[in-house]
């Protein structure tokens, strides 16, 4: 059916949008309409924006996943290190990440990056300092 056809493409449309830390105007592209027509016909793409709040959302589930992943082993841990990390897509996006380390009961290191975003400006130090 169309509705579940629709969903399951827009949750990999996400996912790709996530995973690639491509513009969420790439899905606007008139040769990514193209494609997906030749995909499949009976696909409606949604705007830009829509998709941009969709990952804010799936970011917003990841976190709580986190949250309950080291409130279900913090009482075998000794510590948890976060770590940002900023870059420069090939488009010239710069975005900013936190990850989540920790050292499990059983010496396994485990890393979650909950928090990938465009960074609202050059990351020079002065506008990282802000």
């Amino acid at each position: 059916n169309d509705e579940v056809l629709n969903a399951n493409i827009g949750d990999a449309i996400v996912d790709f949008l996530a995973d690639s830390g491509v513009a969420f105007r790439v899905v606007g592209l008139e040769s990514f309409k193209r494609l997906m027509n030749l995909a499949n016909r009976r696909v409606k793409l949604k705007q830009p924006k829509i998709y941009s709040r969709l990952v804010k959302v799936k970011a917003e589930h990841i976190k709580k996943d986190i949250l309950n992943i080291i409130n279900a082993v913090k009482v075998d841990l000794n510590c948890i290190a976060f770590t940002t990390d900023m870059w420069t897509s090939v488009t010239g996006t710069p975005f900013m990440s936190l990850t989540v380390h920790f050292i499990d009961k059983d010496f396994v290191l485990h890393r979650f990056t909950p928090y990938v975003a465009p960074f609202p400006a050059r990351h020079t130090g002065r506008n990282i300092s802000i």
